[in-house]
């Protein structure tokens, strides 16, 4: 378990930064799969009570990022290769429709915030800034789901993005995956631009499918040469 050494502002905050805290840190692979959160010492470390930290890991184990055992207590959820595989069936899915209903009602600005988050994460590649580049990656499919304007769906896609955000870590971290990553997402937005919608999605398709298929042929290898958890479930 890494050091969360957050200072909080104010010694009576409640469970929502709280849970912003512990979120993120998870996101960022500060706790890593498997890791136990200890209230007591969290509760002193961070100068709050334990109610409302209680409240915040009830919030995480709702969304799915932490869960409860009778003997050790709250703990990072571990990562799933069976959840990794349904989790981007359901981003195709949501993803693909989404693109297609925005193709139609695009406008230039839009294509000009697709083209800046592009030109971001093609830097952070460079850079070798992974943080930046999760951030730039996934702002880009959160713009292409809300460019549909369709407010269920992006309900729905908010609803399952926690979930897929744990694995950006490891995926980003493959070799040469941000490179290729990078690449897939100007073609995709090159298709757009041209309003091909056909052409959108298969990209999007194929590369939703690329990050699957890197996974499978070198994610788990990499994740434990990394210093993660030793194991994957993969059923």
């Amino acid at each position: 378990m890494g050091n969360l050494s957050f200072q909080l502002q104010k010694p009576d905050l409640l469970a929502v930064p709280i849970a912003t805290l512990l979120r993120e840190a998870i996101f960022d692979g500060v706790l890593l799969p498997g890791d136990r959160l200890v209230e007591r010492k969290l509760a002193s470390q961070w100068n709050v009570s334990r109610a409302p930290l209680r409240e915040a890991i009830e919030q995480l184990t709702g969304e799915g990022l932490l869960v409860r055992s009778p003997h050790r207590g709250a703990s990072v959820r571990e990562l799933s290769e069976r959840e990794l595989n349904e989790l981007f069936a359901v981003r195709e899915m949501l993803e693909v429709n989404a693109m297609r209903i925005a193709v139609s009602v695009l406008a230039d600005e839009d294509l000009v915030r697709l083209q800046d988050l592009v030109d971001r994460a093609k830097m952070d590649v460079k850079t070798k800034n992974l943080r930046d580049f999760r951030v730039a990656g996934l702002a880009f499919h959160d713009e292409l789901v809300r460019l549909s304007k369709n407010a269920t769906l992006i309900e729905i896609y908010d609803g399952v993005k926690l979930k897929f955000r744990r694995y950006q870590l490891l995926l980003a971290s493959l070799p040469d995956l941000p490179k290729s990553s990078a690449l897939e997402h100007e073609n995709i937005l090159t298709a757009l631009r041209d309003r091909d919608a056909d052409l959108a999605g298969k990209l999007l398709a194929e590369h939703l499918a690329h990050l699957v298929r890197r996974f499978a042929e070198s994610g788990r290898n990499h994740f434990n040469q990394n210093g993660r958890p030793s194991t994957i479930d993969q059923r």
